[in-house]
């Protein structure tokens, strides 16, 4: 009897879906989409010792159905005779021991030595250096990460993205397949639990529920102030404070306020922030699509001329744009409390996880965040979810509106 669930349409379906779910192909044989919207065959098995495996067989890309139908045959011909069919594939491939996977990353990614390589060398190295990468799995990693977990609790979140990307590193080598065991989401989170961060054990930016955010921005749009069209800007374009009023500290270059070359409010209505980390000189501006609302915001404001370069000018500062602190006393004096500007960013995350529901990776790039995957991974990745994060800036400045009509609003005063 054939095993074969999954059709040619069904696999085809599946791969223009994107959604990320589990498909049982039978005979062991499953069809993995990713939060990345990667697709791989998965074998799964348990050996004799009840232990679960589930080695890839390859993407879907390169490896088609009837390829992994027969290597999933062969896998299952060695489970029936005793063998081990991980066992054989690592014999036949000698994976390098992790030590040595660590100094090829490091000579691949210098700029990370630092911190990443002493930290990595006394935690993991010192407890799985000598294995070899491709049978590294779950309950390695939680043995480095284990005893330092509670302890030491930043440094072993730090440690464990390390080693994520260090895995990741070695998948593009081909040193290894399958899931990264380092993975949080869906993964340790389930062993470990919240974070200490999610637990409120440490500080975070105080953020207004986003229930309560649409009378807020009521609130907001009777300040005629030069400030409350800047904070108006960072809640909508979901951005950071710096991004507008700038930043010069010890961790980065210094960075400009936000000036009138960079947004483009006519053709494709974008704010372009440049990068400004050393390592991403070269790289293009981070693009934020506008909506309606913020375009004729920013065009009312233009037309003001009150700063032939920044958007949002204050005569008693030395840059003569607003001072890092103006989009905060915004906040306070309409708001009295412990909010921060910031945490705007994570009312807008809660949003769209409980009512809006448009993809995480999606979510997270309009917040200029690295989605899943770690720095390997994201390397060649190069789309930067345009056309669908515009959807959801849209829907994101409709919700914060109100959907108001878009002429409920106090014209401009001309004081900061």
């Amino acid at each position: 009897m054939a095993t074969e669930k999954l059709s040619d349409r069904k696999i085809e379906e599946i791969k223009k879906s994107r959604k990320p779910k589990v498909w049982n192909d039978g005979g062991k044989l499953y069809l993995r989409v990713t939060a990345t919207g990667s697709v791989h065959w998965l074998f799964r098995f348990r050996d004799a010792d009840g232990n679960e495996h589930a080695p890839s067989l390859g993407p879907l890309h390169t490896i088609d159905a009837t390829t992994a139908r027969a290597k999933a045959k062969a896998m299952r011909l060695a489970l029936c005779e005793g063998r081990d069919p991980v066992a054989e594939r690592s014999a036949l491939r000698k994976a390098p021991r992790f030590a040595q996977v660590v100094t090829e990353f490091f000579k691949a990614q210098p700029d990370k030595i630092g911190q990443w390589k002493s930290q990595i060398e006394k935690y993991a190295v010192a407890v799985i250096g000598e294995m070899p990468v491709d049978q590294i799995g779950i309950e390695h990693v939680l043995n480095v990460l284990s005893p330092i977990w509670d302890t030491k609790a930043e440094t072993a979140r730090k440690l464990r993205f390390r080693l994520e990307n260090v895995l990741d590193f070695a998948k593009v080598r081909k040193y290894r397949d399958g899931d990264n065991p380092a993975r949080w989401q869906g993964n340790l989170k389930s062993h470990f639990g919240r974070t200490r961060r999610e637990k409120g054990d440490v500080d975070s930016f105080e953020s207004m529920p986003y229930a309560d955010l649409p009378a807020f921005m009521a609130t907001l749009a009777q300040d005629g102030s030069v400030r409350a069209r800047a904070l108006e800007l960072a809640i909508l374009a979901v951005c950071r404070t710096g991004d507008i009023v700038g930043q010069n500290n010890k961790r980065s270059e210094k960075k400009p306020a936000i000036e009138w070359k960079d947004l483009d409010l006519d053709d494709r209505r974008v704010w372009k922030i440049p990068h400004i980390k050393t390592a991403k000189k070269n790289a293009k501006p981070f693009e934020i699509p506008l909506c309606d609302y913020l375009v004729g915001r920013l065009r009312e404001l233009k037309a003001m001329r009150l700063h032939d370069r920044f958007v949002f000018p204050q005569r008693d500062t030395d840059t003569g744009s607003l001072a890092p602190g103006a989009l905060l006393e915004c906040l306070r004096a309409l708001v009295p409390s412990t909010l921060s500007v910031h945490g705007f960013r994570s009312t807008f995350k809660d949003w769209n996880d409980e009512v809006a529901h448009f993809d995480n990776d999606v979510a997270e790039t309009c917040m200029s965040h690295k989605t899943a995957g770690g720095d390997v991974e994201m390397h060649y990745r190069k789309t930067t979810f345009f056309d669908r994060r515009r959807q959801l800036m849209t829907a994101w400045c409709d919700y914060a509106l109100g959907r108001a009509p878009r002429g409920a609003v106090v014209p401009l005063a001309r004081t900061a």
